[in-house]
């Protein structure tokens, strides 16, 4: 039996989601929050969350007209199912993505 206490129902719209760590520790060793990114037809939506509750803790970032980088197709190991061009620095996501016109951007959110 798989044992879980919250569940958070995505968006039918939602093509693509990815948790990423924040990386901070509080004062008693426990980090508080996450970032989920969410990858719709034509945008991202990113929002910063608690990890306990999964409620949001700030307001979203919508970034319209972008799209995560895609999968992998070549040689090597083809785990981009789990895989996401996104870290936190200092508190902050940075993530890379494709815009309207296939150039490679990057964005720090927070």
């Amino acid at each position: 039996m798989i044992g879980y206490s919250i569940v958070l129902s995505f968006d039918p719209l939602v093509t693509r989601a990815h948790v990423i760590t924040a990386g901070e520790q509080e004062q008693d060793g426990l980090q508080r929050t996450c970032w989920l990114i969410e990858e719709l037809e034509h945008m991202l939506r990113i929002s910063k969350r608690d990890v306990f509750t999964l409620k949001e803790v700030d307001t979203p970032v919508l970034i319209p007209h972008v799209h995560l980088v895609e999968p992998q197709l070549g040689a090597g190991p083809l785990d981009w199912p789990t895989e996401v061009d996104a870290c936190v620095y200092q508190g902050k996501l940075l993530i890379s993505g494709v815009d309207e016109n296939q150039h490679l951007v990057l964005y720090q959110v927070g």
